[in-house]
């Protein structure tokens, strides 16, 4: 508990899996399918988010979990009454816990801690704004 996962977790093989522009191009692929009129907004808050210092800080292999976060935090989204808002507050709140490698974890492991997670924030800004600050 000491640090509260602030140190960096050790890798598995399945981590290890490389971040491609494949894998990029998929995840904007599927921004574009699911949201069509707003896919720009949604485009440009994902290049944000993978730009920002908070996460081209990261090693290499925690920049690669928190990546994987997307595609699940979007599918997550899509799920709420407000898909666009609460994709848009899903990505907000992983750019937050992105160097928070328990967080990082718990979201990976429990994808319905995520599923929740898009729910709160689809229904309240403040949810999004909440971990981290």
């Amino acid at each position: 508990m000491v640090g509260m996962g602030d140190a960096e977790d050790t890798s598995t093989p399945a981590d290890d899996a490389p971040e491609t522009p494949d894998n990029e191009c998929e995840l904007a692929e599927q921004i574009r399918q699911a949201f069509g009129d707003e896919e720009q907004d949604l485009l440009r808050r994902t290049e944000t988010l993978l730009g920002s210092h908070r996460v081209r800080s990261l090693p290499d292999s925690s920049r690669r979990r928190m990546e994987a976060l997307l595609p699940a935090a979007l599918r997550a989204a899509r799920q709420t009454p407000a898909p666009f808002d609460a994709a848009g507050r899903q990505f907000d709140r992983i750019e937050k816990i992105a160097q928070r490698s328990a967080y990082r974890a718990l979201l990976a492991e429990y994808p319905d801690t995520l599923a929740r997670g898009a729910r709160m924030v689809a229904a309240s800004p403040w949810a999004a704004q909440s971990p981290g600050n």
